[in-house]
């Protein structure tokens, strides 16, 4: 069995570390989470990690998965984190790629957290009726100039009501623009409806 311990998504909020383990090297080559900066190692010769990792990786790791490490040696820590990985660490699956088949070390850390995210309220979509007037309240739009969004402002601004402001937007090529670009109009505080949601 061979392991990956891959980075998270940068500048998210989810975990630090995501743990994966594999059949064989040649199913590694097809996860597209694993990269340079994972650590990939044979789950039979767990001293790897000592050759692969510095003590200070090594702990950063364990921490994130949930333990402490502050006063054993390089090799008691790397075996501390190969047995946190085998615990933590799931089978990836071809098939299952777009869900990336993977187990958050957060998830067993926090409880809390865990609970949060199954309460999660499903937000309701503005909808704006196609008679509403569209009041304009600055001269030029907020946001930067060149830019697919700002073209989307300028035909918003330009349009007497929400229906011919959609029928612009979605005539637009390249990409055409849709209800977002009069919420963002909106909050931006460039137009304002009259009528505002159905």
């Amino acid at each position: 069995m061979f392991y990956a311990i891959c980075e998270g998504i940068p500048g998210s909020s989810g975990p630090a570390y995501v743990i994966y383990k594999f059949n064989s090297l040649e199913n590694i080559k097809e996860c597209e989470a694993v990269n340079e900066y994972s650590i990939v190692y044979n789950g039979e010769s767990p001293r790897q990690l000592v050759e692969f990792c510095s003590v200070e990786e090594l702990r950063e790791i364990a921490v994130a998965i949930g333990g402490d490490l502050t006063y054993i040696s390089h090799q008691q820590a790397a075996d501390y984190v190969h047995q946190a990985v085998v615990k933590k660490a799931k089978n990836w699956k071809p098939q299952e790629e777009p869900n990336m088949s993977t187990v958050h070390v957060d998830q067993f850390n926090n409880k809390a957290q865990k609970h949060e995210a199954t309460e999660k309220k499903k937000q309701v979509r503005t909808r704006f009726r196609n008679d509403a007037r569209i009041e304009v309240l600055k001269d030029t739009p907020t946001v930067r100039e060149g830019t697919n969004r700002y073209r989307n402002m300028k035909v918003i601004m330009e349009s007497a009501t929400v229906g011919e402001a959609m029928a612009k937007l979605r005539a637009l090529s390249p990409a055409p623009g849709c209800g977002v670009d009069i919420r963002i109009a909106c909050d931006a505080g460039v137009i304002k409806l009259d009528w505002q949601e159905e």
